[in-house]
């Protein structure tokens, strides 16, 4: 089973970048290089990438330097870096790891730690993906709501209902609303709701049913019509 996946590999020396540039290629990725840091943080601005190969030791920006700039931009902070290091070493590896690097790779790379590595990196770049694409939905779905509310309710009104109160109560005695299926009524009586609608005054008296012969019965009581013979 081949992996998937856009990777870039950061490295000073061209022969280093090569081989490991071709192993990624025969397990199915993508694969992008960087011969310095520069190069790299360039790269990173303008393409998207599943997973970074960084060098610690390298001229001008070196591996920490990267991996700190990395973090710290919201755009890539969330892009996970491998670190590439002899067994000797592991101080420096332990340092990148406190920087926020995912995990490290001892060379020469054993292929069953390689593999497992890699494709662990990158189902936690597809997790990462993925709640965020949920983030943004559920963000969609809030700003809609909103406007929503701003479309049927006064701002005032609208605003209470967006701090989440547990409970909003008002009484005002001046306005009486009737939520009613109007479709089904007759069309004597749609003629005297649509006539009487912006003059009704009263009390509010709430009723929640599903009975259409009630529903008609408290339809022709507020709006004042007698029952049919």
């Amino acid at each position: 089973m081949t992996l998937q996946g856009r990777v870039l590999v950061v490295d000073d020396l061209a022969v280093n970048r090569g081989v490991l540039a071709a192993r990624l290629a025969g397990q199915g990725l993508s694969v992008a290089e960087a011969e310095d840091g520069r190069e790299a943080l360039r790269k990173l601005e303008k393409e998207p990438f599943d997973l970074v190969f960084l060098e610690v030791k390298m001229p001008e920006l070196d591996g920490y330097e990267i991996l700190r700039r990395m973090k710290s931009d919201p755009g890539l902070r969330d892009i996970p870096v491998l670190m590439l290091s002899a067994v000797e070493e592991l101080d420096s590896v332990a340092r990148c790891l406190e920087l926020g690097a995912e995990d490290y790779l001892p060379e020469p790379f054993e292929p069953t730690m390689f593999r497992a590595r890699v494709g662990a990196c990158l189902e936690k770049k597809r997790r990462r993906d993925r709640e965020r694409v949920y983030v943004q939905t559920l963000k969609g779905e809030r700003d809609r709501s909103e406007q929503l509310l701003l479309n049927v309710l006064p701002s005032r009104i609208a605003d209470r209902l967006k701090d989440a109160p547990k409970t909003i109560v008002d009484h005002f005695s001046e306005v009486t609303i009737l939520f009613a299926v109007y479709r089904d009524l007759p069309p004597y009586l749609k003629y005297r709701i649509r006539k009487s609608c912006t003059i009704w005054y009263g009390a509010v008296t709430p009723s929640i049913t599903t009975s259409p012969i009630v529903l008609l019965r408290q339809t022709r009581s507020a709006i004042g019509v007698g029952q049919p013979d």
